[in-house]
């Protein structure tokens, strides 16, 4: 038997713990709730669908029966209902939308999840001139009954800690580790935001994505699915809902913001029309990776300390099997599955960078150039007493500011294009097609740095 110390209890760290239990290991939770946790604003959904391209997430199946298996057994071991399945109804914006979902609801892969069948209570309260469908096996976790839940099941065990576990007060050996005069054979990270700062993680390449939500309450609305609009909309029961949720990729503090509101409520008015009361407004980071896949493994140079976690937005999905599986490499020593490279590396993103920047400078000298150019047309005029020579050059002048209108408009078509690159280079999409989900090669990306599509997809 080993005895583990398991630093955070979030879902990664509560789902470890109990799959570590389960195999008759002895473990210690420690979590002070200082920090800005995902765990405790998170909404808690799971959706095997990636909605920009109609995709089954990765290892959709395999995941979800992982996930069932798991919160079932855990409702009936902790007496607590936070496991609740529940249909998203997807609200399509054109009919091309409604055309794409037929047609992807043939797919081997994918078809089983996307029903043909209309939520009528969404369809009855909400703006969807083009319809929904709702997405099968999707549904969503109450995360804080859960964590207290697990929390409580702890301290009944005396396997709680409510103190923060700091790296100064943290002795590694050889045959393992010391922390407040406890021994330990290995301690394992599952703090989130942060993981990459103790020695041996830094490299890390961790992304806090800030989101905000909304909990509202909104009286004689009565729906049988979360809705999807472009945001959520969870139903609790009793006129509760909760809306959201913001992305935000920048270093922002972790406070509500004015902005937010006013994004999440106009977008949910723009669908809905029902008065709508703000209860509350909670905000948390999202400890995403730049290939949305999680983190497990051990520190550079030292396999007494472990990590668990990223697990971003789908982190009910993900965790229950990645717990299991993190069980199976400490216990029994399997090795961590090697997956296909999902994302460039920051090094490649650094590149890229360099390159959109160059030709984003010369871009908008460029545009600069023919706006100069556009406004000395306007300003200019022939003045001729000839009525015919002066038809003539008013129809060439005319022919030219159409044709410089034409080329200032694609040169600022590109500008935007290549900022929007820099975006996706700063949130980690950069260089993912957005129809496949593959990396596109280093040589398409070098010669059309703010292309979002592979050749194969070109092509296809």
């Amino acid at each position: 038997m080993s005895k583990y110390l398991i630093v955070g209890q979030g879902l990664a760290g509560t789902l470890l713990a109990f799959s570590l239990l389960e195999k008759g290991e002895e473990v210690l939770v420690a979590d002070d709730y200082a920090h800005a946790s995902a765990s405790q604003v998170a909404a808690g959904m799971w959706n095997p669908v990636t909605f920009k391209r109609l995709a089954a997430s990765w290892l959709a199946e395999e995941m979800l029966e992982e996930m069932n298996a798991t919160f079932l057994q855990l409702e009936n071991k902790l007496q607590a209902n936070f496991f609740h399945q529940l249909p998203v109804a997807r609200i399509f914006n054109s009919i091309q939308d409604a055309n794409f979902w037929d047609e992807k609801s043939d797919h081997p892969e994918v078809g089983r999840y996307l029903s043909a069948r209309s939520n009528i209570s969404v369809q009855e309260n909400f703006d969807a001139p083009f319809g929904n469908s709702e997405v099968n096996e999707c549904g969503w976790l109450n995360v804080p009954l859960f964590r207290e839940a697990a929390k409580n099941y702890f301290i009944q065990q005396g396997i709680f800690s409510s103190e923060a576990v700091k790296e100064s007060e943290v002795e590694f050996h050889e045959q393992g580790a010391l922390w407040k005069n406890l021994e330990f054979d290995k301690i394992i990270l599952c703090t989130g935001i942060g993981l990459n700062q103790w020695e041996g993680l830094n490299d890390l390449d961790l992304i806090p994505n800030h989101g905000q939500v909304l909990d509202l309450n909104i009286e004689h609305l009565e729906v049988d699915a979360i809705v999807n609009f472009g945001q959520f909309l969870l139903p609790y029961g009793n006129g509760k809902f909760r809306l959201g949720a913001t992305y935000d990729w920048n270093e922002v503090d972790d406070v509500p913001t004015d902005e937010a509101r006013e994004l999440l409520l106009s977008e949910l008015n723009s669908r809905l029309n029902k008065d709508v009361v703000v209860e509350s407004q909670k905000t948390g980071y999202r400890p995403t990776t730049r290939d949305r896949r999680p983190i497990l493994g051990f520190a550079r140079g030292n396999e007494t300390l472990g990590v668990f976690g990223g697990l971003g937005s789908k982190g009910v999905l993900l965790a229950p099997y990645f717990a299991k599986l993190f069980t199976s490499v400490l216990m029994e020593g399997v090795a961590i599955p090697k997956e296909e490279k999902t994302a460039y590396s920051r090094d490649e993103l650094k590149e890229f960078e360099e390159i959109i920047l160059q030709k984003l400078a010369l871009a908008k000298e460029e545009l600069h150039s023919l706006k100069e150019t556009m406004s000395k047309k306007n300003d200019s005029g022939t003045d001729h007493t000839s009525s015919t020579s002066k038809l003539l050059e008013d129809g060439a002048d005319t022919l030219e500011r159409e044709s410089l209108n034409q080329l200032a408009a694609r040169q600022q078509k590109f500008v935007i294009n290549l900022e929007n690159a820099l975006i996706r280079i700063k949130n980690g999409t950069y260089g993912v097609c957005v129809d496949t989900g593959k990396l596109i090669s280093k040589e398409r990306l070098k010669a059309v740095p703010h292309t979002m599509h592979s050749i194969e997809a070109k092509l296809a």
